[in-house]
Formats: C-alpha cells, sequence, structure tokens
C-alpha cells in the first residue's frame, strides 16, 4: 500500500467513510466449487433469482454509496455475468467515478458485453484453481478451466486487467507454482489466499483447508513470495481498532441486505426499504461496533502473537462462535508466521 493509500484508509477507518463496497449481484452460478459457501440451493431456486435487486434499484444504491463517500467497488456472485445488466451498472459506476473490479468465472462472457464496457477503467480477477484436471474437479464442470482462460486471455486482450487468484486448499496447494508461471505467461497478475472462507453453518468445507504442514511448506517457498504478503505488519494499530468492517467497509447481497463486510453476517439494514446513508449513520449495531477497541478483544489483547495475528472477526464468529474471542485459524496461522519470522 503506498503513501497514498495509507493515508486514504487511516482517514476513512477514522471518520467511518464507507470507501469500499462489496456487491453481490447474485447468487446463481453455473459451478458447483467444493468449497463455496453460498449453499446451491440458494443459487439455483428461480424464487430467489426474482428477488434479486433489479437494475434501477442498484443504480439508485450506486448514488447512494457514492453520496456517502464510496470509492471501490467489487461486482461479484455467484457470477456477475450472468446478470444481463453488468455491463449497464458498470457503465454507470464508471460514471460514478467509482472505481470497478468485477470478480468472475469468465462463465457468460459475451461479445455485447465486451462492446458494453469498451475503453472503461474496470479489471477483473478470476479464479483458477490449478491445472486442467484439478480446476475442473473442484468446480464440478469438466470444461471450466477452459472457459476461464479463455476468458482471462480475451479481457486482456481487450484491454483490461486481469487477475488470476488461486484459493489454497489440500486438492491444490501444489499446483501453486503452475499458477503462477501461467499468470506470467499471459501476462497476468495474480494472488494466492490460504484462507477457505466458511459461511452459514456448513463447515464440511474446513476440511479442504491447508494442514499446519502444507501451510509451513507454501509460505516457506520462497517463489511464490506469500509470506511477505500474509506477515505484512497493520500499521494502524495506533487507530486501535478491531477491523475495518463496517467502519470503512460494507456488503450489498443480491437482496439488497447490507452487512458490514461479507464475513460477519449481521443485516444492518436492505437499500429497498432505508436509505444506505441513514443506516451507515445510525444503526445501533455499528455504533456500537464502532465503539470497541482490541481491549474489548480480551483474550487476543494479551496474546503474544498478536504482532503476527491477522485475525477476522467475521471467521472468528462464524467458526469458533464468538465475534470478539479468538480465532483457532488465526491462532494456528499466527503461530507458523512467528516460527518463519524467526528463521529469518
Amino acid at each position: 500500500m503506498n503513501e497514498i493509500s495509507a493515508r486514504l484508509n487511516e482517514i476513512s477507518l477514522t471518520k467511518n467513510i464507507p470507501l469500499t463496497a462489496t456487491l453481490e449481484l447474485t447468487y446463481l452460478c453455473p459451478f458447483k466449487c467444493i468449497h463455496c459457501y453460498i449453499p446451491y440451493a440458494r443459487r439455483k431456486n428461480a424464487i430467489w433469482k426474482q428477488k434479486e435487486l433489479k437494475t434501477e434499484e442498484w443504480k439508485q444504491s450506486l448514488r447512494e454509496i457514492k453520496k456517502a463517500g464510496c470509492l471501490y467497488i467489487v461486482f461479484t456472485g455467484g457470477e456477475p455475468l450472468l446478470r444481463n445488466d453488468l455491463g449497464e451498472l458498470c457503465r454507470y459506476a464508471v460514471k460514478l467515478n467509482l472505481s470497478v473490479k468485477v470478480f468472475t468465472t469468465g462463465f457468460n462472457l459475451k461479445d455485447e458485453f465486451l462492446r458494453r464496457i469498451k475503453n472503461l477503467p474496470i479489471s477483473f480477477e478470476l479464479s483458477l484453481y490449478g491445472r486442467e484436471r484439478i480446476h475442473n474437479m473442484i468446480t464440478g464442470d469438466g470444461k471450466s478451466f477452459q472457459t476461464t482462460l479463455k476468458s482471462a486471455r480475451l479481457l486482456k486482450k481487450s484491454g483490461f486487467g486481469v487477475k488470476l487468484k488461486m484459493p489454497l486448499m489440500k486438492q491444490n496447494f501444489k499446483d501453486a507454482e503452475y499458477i503462477k508461471e501461467l499468470a506470467q505467461r499471459y501476462n497476468f497478475t495474480y494472488a494466492f489466499d490460504p484462507i477457505i472462507t466458511l459461511s452459514g453453518s456448513n463447515k464440511k468445507i474446513l476440511k479442504y483447508r491447508l494442514t499446519d504442514r502444507q501451510l509451513t511448506k507454501i509460505l516457506s517457498d520462497k517463489r511464490l513470495g506469500l509470506f511477505p504478503e500474509i506477515n505484512k505488519k497493520r500499521t494502524d494499530h495506533h487507530l486501535n481498532f478491531i477491523c475495518g468492517a463496517g467502519r470503512n467497509t460494507f456488503a450489498i447481497n443480491p437482496y439488497g441486505e447490507i452487512f458490514p463486510c461479507l464475513e460477519i453476517p449481521k443485516i444492518l439494514g436492505n437499500v429497498k426499504k432505508n436509505k444506505f446513508v441513514s443506516v451507515w449513520r445510525e444503526n445501533k449495531w455499528l455504533l456500537w461496533w464502532r465503539n470497541l477497541t482490541m481491549k474489548d478483544v480480551k483474550v487476543c489483547s494479551r496474546c503474544s502473537l498478536s504482532d503476527f495475528c491477522n485475525r477476522c472477526p467475521g471467521i472468528a464468529l462464524m467458526e469458533d462462535g464468538d465475534l470478539m474471542g479468538p480465532s483457532t485459524l488465526a491462532c494456528q496461522t499466527a503461530k507458523i508466521i512467528k516460527t518463519l519470522s524467526s528463521n529469518l
């Protein structure tokens, strides 16, 4: 993070400016990824699709969040390309001077969409899970690897920034070097994420997470450069806040429900019924949340691993049952990072 971005981040955290939004346009998706946190029933059911925000409702929401101070948005899903109005929404967001990213599988990428967004300053991030056989096994679709790679190349050829993202799991972590080389071959950027996110009560997906030994191995691989990234020290400790959720980030799901972030399942309001700025400024839960400090996370604030810990309160809640308590995942990861740091 450069100096200007760091300063902007600090100001938005201090003044509770909703700088960054994650907008889930739909839960529909053609794939059945083994680690997906969105229940299949919600993605397939036509009734849920009927409840999605319409184009004008999303435009109204974009105007409201821009007025409240938002600068960066992510259109995601499910698969946002299944929304026929994605191009229109991208153009409208850019017109509002919002910085736009699209998270996609590349499925349903059409020439019409590319024409609609031609020359717009939009970037795309696509998940690729490893070599073709591994990727297709994870997505449950025998053609998904070629679909995603073809779309990534087409987006790059069309002038857009493209990043390949690889969630690291037991099934695919050995293919990390392959993804790096693939990205470099086509001039994509790339990123790895060792955290499989849980949402709802389906804890079965946690079995796909890397073991301590595997995570240690992947972090120790200097060719991937993941350790310096995950080991970055927070430069905003002096602000004494728990996390940026509900301070300078938020999320809106396909049905208009507003959340502090994707990981904290607290519904703050609904854009169909509430003005976003009213929710952001007046919601009682948010006011309570913003008054908390790290001292309120009693166990973690006294922990010897705190300098190596990137605890997510949402993950702590979903996996360990306490928003203000320790996170098993964060504790395990912090121990590994501390060990690796001492060996440098």
